[in-house]
């Protein structure tokens, strides 16, 4: 999913970690959802986040047991464990 607003853009995304299945990996696409100036994802199990602005990008992955959230307004990028 990309956020565009005049010269900034963030790329965000979900993806399952390891060997998984066409419907596991169309779930994961729908963990995140478009908010009011930005973008929330839902981590609930093993997942990989991908987040990408013009000059970084970063890998985060949830392990077994682990629940996060992770928004974004504008440029900025915000995680809390749940």
């Amino acid at each position: 999913m990309a956020l565009v607003g005049g010269s900034r853009a963030v790329r965000i995304g979900v993806e399952p970690i390891g060997e998984t299945t066409l419907a596991e990996y169309k779930e994961a696409q729908n963990k995140c959802e478009l908010v009011k100036k930005g973008a929330a994802c839902h981590l609930d199990r093993p997942l990989r986040l991908h987040i990408e602005t013009k000059k970084l990008k970063a890998e985060v992955e949830t392990r077994p047991g682990e629940r996060a959230e992770v928004w974004t307004t504008g440029l900025e990028v915000r995680c809390r464990d749940v």
